[in-house]
């Protein structure tokens, strides 16, 4: 498994202790470059915390900063991009 290839859009999640970070970079003249970033508080971090609201928030942030649509009707992300271009071609999950 190595790179995304360039031109696919790749939305990053930190899942920390006490907030979560979420950024989306995306190729810009042959490389990846920070579109937009957004941050949430994330509570407590425990096996049984529900990080949903705040990566929802940190997304939704993004949405409005970069104009893009990057979650469906019901909040899910739209994996892998559409032809619209709607959605990520990669998620990275960290914690």
């Amino acid at each position: 498994m190595g790179l995304p290839e360039l031109a696919v859009p790749v939305l990053a999640i930190d899942l920390g202790t006490i907030n979560v970070k979420v950024s989306l970079f995306d190729a810009v003249s042959g490389q990846y470059s920070l579109i937009a970033a957004a941050q949430a508080t994330g509570g407590p971090y425990s096996r049984d915390y529900d990080f949903y609201t705040p990566v929802s928030q940190a997304i939704k942030s993004i949405e409005s900063q970069s104009g893009r649509i990057l979650l469906d009707p019901i909040g899910r992300i739209i994996t892998p991009c559409t032809s619209e271009g709607k959605g990520v071609g990669r998620v990275i999950i960290t914690g």
